[in-house]
């Protein structure tokens, strides 16, 4: 009875310290996920000869944070520029913009465990501030352009420069100090880090 009663304790301590865990895993695969798309945005890109989009919107409470990846199609085959004549609305001339990837945070384990995603980007003036909706766009050579608009449109990297600002996506937990952050440098290769706040 007694082992029975030692058990039932320590069972009932332990639980918090599992459920944070979960959720802090929930959160670092979150990141993870995000850091392996841009990764997968950039290596099609370079691979198939197509430019590729990443569209992001992290409008808290509302959005959590949604990540999709988008490819340049004329006539099924990879289109290479992010400029004009692209569409990237899927609009004219035989062009789609298929979807091909995406990650989203509005699900129930980022629910359950107040996750939010935070994109930051400084558009090569400091500080860096908090965007509720960002467009990078890589290309075969492996440059990004970047659209801080609230949506697609046809010709959204019209006369845009080539980005040389990262950006940085916080993925935290409300109420942790602990924040899964994802930089995109202007070569897309994402890295994922650990910070506290």
């Amino acid at each position: 009875m007694v082992v029975v009663v030692i058990v039932s304790i320590l069972t009932i301590l332990a639980v918090p310290s599992l459920s944070a865990a979960r959720m802090d895993q929930t959160t670092y695969g979150d990141a993870g996920a995000i850091m392996q798309l841009f990764r997968s945005a950039r290596t099609r890109a370079i691979a198939r000869g197509g430019a590729t989009l990443v569209a992001m919107t992290a409008a808290s409470p509302a959005d959590r944070g949604t990540f999709l990846l988008y490819e340049n199609l004329v006539a099924g085959v990879p289109s290479s520029t992010c400029g004009p004549p692209t569409d990237w609305t899927g609009g004219t001339g035989g062009q789609v913009v298929p979807l091909i990837d995406g990650v989203n945070l509005n699900g129930n384990p980022e629910a359950d465990a107040s996750i939010q995603a935070v994109v930051k980007w400084d558009n090569n003036a400091a500080p860096a501030t908090s965007q509720s909706s960002l467009f990078v766009c890589f290309t075969p050579l492996g440059r990004s352009y970047v659209y801080a608009g609230t949506i697609r449109t046809a010709n959204m990297f019209s006369g845009a420069p080539f980005s040389f600002s990262p950006i940085e996506i916080d993925i935290q937990r409300t109420g942790i100090n602990t924040v899964r952050s994802v930089l995109v440098p202007q070569t897309g290769m994402a890295r994922l880090f650990s910070k506290v706040q």
